[in-house]
């Protein structure tokens, strides 16, 4: 469904995910508390409904190509609640749960695209991601991943 946009580079499909909140570079030794954090939650699968496919920091002059959820209770919920052992990562400034489908370095205008808010998408449990970047792109591996070395 995403439309044409040229100088986009596509997020693999094996790579998206939903991002509840961003932390930012957390050191090494706090890999504990992360999972723990995580653990907290519920470990129960939802479904969410897309809400539009928009860009950031704005739409009109877009880096990160992006579809946005609507509001989810239990989304809300497990940000909350994951932002209780992370008070330095809260932000005055609102943060929608979203998709990133693509990035481009340079910015461009979001085309008007049709039928996303009719999407719902199922959501496995939360898990703690971090990632990577890399020429080719991010990539984002589960922090629970067995052999995982560090943040």
């Amino acid at each position: 469904m995403l439309p044409d946009l040229e100088e986009v580079r596509l997020i693999p499909a094996d790579n998206l995910h939903v991002t509840l909140c961003f932390l930012g570079n957390v050191a090494d030794d706090q890999r504990e508390r992360l999972l723990l954090s995580a653990a907290r939650l519920d470990g129960v699968s939802t479904v969410a409904d897309v809400c539009e496919l928009t860009g950031y920091p704005s739409p009109l002059r877009a880096t990160t190509i992006v579809a946005t959820l609507a509001e989810n209770p239990l989304l809300i919920d497990w940000r909350n609640r994951f932002l209780d052992d992370w008070p330095g990562a809260r932000s005055n400034r609102q943060f929608a749960a979203h998709i990133t489908l693509g990035r481009s370095r340079r910015r461009i205008r979001v085309p008007q695209a049709t039928g996303w808010s009719e999407l719902k998408i199922e959501l496995m449990p939360p898990e703690v991601y971090v990632s990577t970047t890399l020429a080719t792109g991010a990539i984002y591996t589960r922090l629970s991943d067995p052999g995982r070395n560090g943040c």
